[in-house]
């Protein structure tokens, strides 16, 4: 009687291994098609972002460079540069609230938006407005994205912008120096359809460049738990006008590398640099 209960033990003993090791097995393929399903949507994000190589080549009044690093395999972070028509090219930068495959549809979302608004309207505001519409329209999620943007006439350097909420940009000069582009700054993109937007201008002289960025540049951490801040940036990019668009982005790259030091990333990181050359010409 004991040998057949002990038996029996056994036996249910070895149907629960294999039920778990079963178990085991489906989770595990869940979780491959999951980092396949993340591959693809990386790949896809990035294949939303310009290129920017293209932009080099075909318009010689310019220079850009841009970087984009989620902190997941998909995040929320956008830039965009693209041409209204032949003297005009928009310029964006965008932090969707939260992070991974929701914050990423989104980012997709306002990507498509900016392209084909922009076609119709070359005022930063206008742009803004038409996204903040569409966006707040039955939002239950209450998502929502910071967003800059402008618009440069490449002919005269009068530059539109825009800033729903994100941070400043940074105007590096010939001379050295570099201040933040302030302005009224807008709400944030999405919230609320009530929401209204303006443009600000300012003229770019032949060398000018922008620097723009998100705030997973501002807010990396170090392991003691300090913030990287606006004033060791604006610290750092001063008399850094000798440099190209790109060795800008990796010289701040690397700065935020050396802070961060062994800190995990805690948020996507997005850069981009855009210099108006105006009739110079880029090799020279």
């Amino acid at each position: 009687m004991r040998f057949t209960k002990f038996i029996t033990d056994v036996y249910r003993y070895f149907k629960k291994i294999r039920l778990a090791a079963k178990k085991l097995d489906q989770a595990e393929e869940a979780a491959e098609r999951l980092k396949g399903e993340l591959s693809i949507a990386s790949d896809i994000q990035r294949g939303l972002l310009p290129k920017l190589d293209k932009v080099n080549e075909n318009e010689p009044r310019i220079e850009t460079a841009g970087i984009l690093c989620p902190a997941q395999s998909v995040g929320g972070d956008l830039y965009n540069v693209f041409f209204v028509d032949r003297s005009h090219l928009c310029i964006c930068m965008g932090d969707v609230s939260g992070k991974g495959i929701s914050a990423a549809l989104y980012m997709a979302v306002v990507q498509t938006l900016l392209r084909s608004v922009a076609r119709y309207n070359a005022s930063p505001a206008a742009i803004l407005d038409h996204i903040n519409k569409d966006r707040s329209a039955n939002n239950e999620s209450c998502m929502f994205v910071t967003l800059f943007c402008a618009v440069i006439n490449l002919r005269s350097g009068t530059m539109a912008y825009c800033n729903g909420g994100h941070n400043p940009p940074v105007i590096m000069k010939e001379d050295g120096s570099a201040e933040f582009l302030r302005s009224d700054n807008g709400s944030l993109v999405g919230m609320s359809s009530e929401l209204s937007y303006h443009d600000d201008y300012i003229v770019l002289k032949p060398k000018d460049t922008i620097f723009l960025y998100t705030d997973g540049v501002t807010e990396a951490f170090s392991a003691e738990g300090k913030m990287y801040g606006d004033e060791r940036l604006h610290s750092f990019l001063q008399n850094k006008d000798h440099l190209s668009c790109q060795g800008i982005i990796d010289e701040v790259w690397n700065d935020v590398e050396t802070f961060a030091k062994d800190a995990p990333q805690s948020d996507d990181i997005t850069m981009l640099t855009v210099r108006y050359l105006g009739n110079e010409i880029k090799d020279a």
